[in-house]
């Protein structure tokens, strides 16, 4: 993507985002943090919210895996017009992988109670992709999440809907 992309574009800036991700997973924090400052520069310089609401996701997140609980307080939208309404200004899926993230890093610090707060927040906007997988997904993280904590109707309950949106994928 950044090969192809002009530089400062929209494109350029999310290709900035996928770039952090991939340094993120192969465990290179320095070139995460560089390819976030690209990202929030691009973002910035367009005035793009979407994508700066996205690199402050992905830093939030960060954040938490370092253990700063204050990180998880921070509500998803802040960066938010005054007016907007997170639900209406960012897509289901970008919705969908900050409460992924809001839920690993409760899950991480054990936070039970804020991990499901994410998880039902996920199942929210994983309904709003129309996604089978990504419902299927989410149903299924939901139903381990109350099975760990011991809520076991719940967790079959979950489980079995994870199931029949998987099946529907065969």
């Amino acid at each position: 993507v950044l090969a192809r992309a002009p530089e400062g574009s929209p494109e350029a800036g999310w290709g900035w985002i996928h770039r952090a991700w991939a340094a993120r997973f192969a465990r290179q924090p320095e070139e995460a943090t560089e390819a976030l400052a690209r990202a929030r520069q691009c973002f910035a310089a367009l005035d793009d919210r979407r994508g700066l609401a996205s690199v402050a996701d992905l830093e939030r997140r960060e954040r938490a895996a370092r253990g700063d609980a204050a990180a998880l307080q921070e509500p998803l939208g802040s960066e938010a017009p005054a007016d907007g309404d997170p639900a209406e200004w960012r897509g289901p899926w970008e919705r969908l992988t900050a409460h992924y993230g809001h839920f690993g890093a409760a899950d991480r610090l054990g936070q039970p109670e804020a991990a499901l707060r994410a998880l039902y927040r996920a199942l929210a906007a994983a309904r709003d992709t129309g996604h089978a997988a990504a419902q299927a997904n989410t149903l299924a993280m939901l139903g381990a999440k109350h099975a760990d904590v011991g809520d076991l109707e719940p967790a079959a309950r979950w489980c079995s809907e994870a199931l029949q949106h998987s099946a529907s994928l065969c």
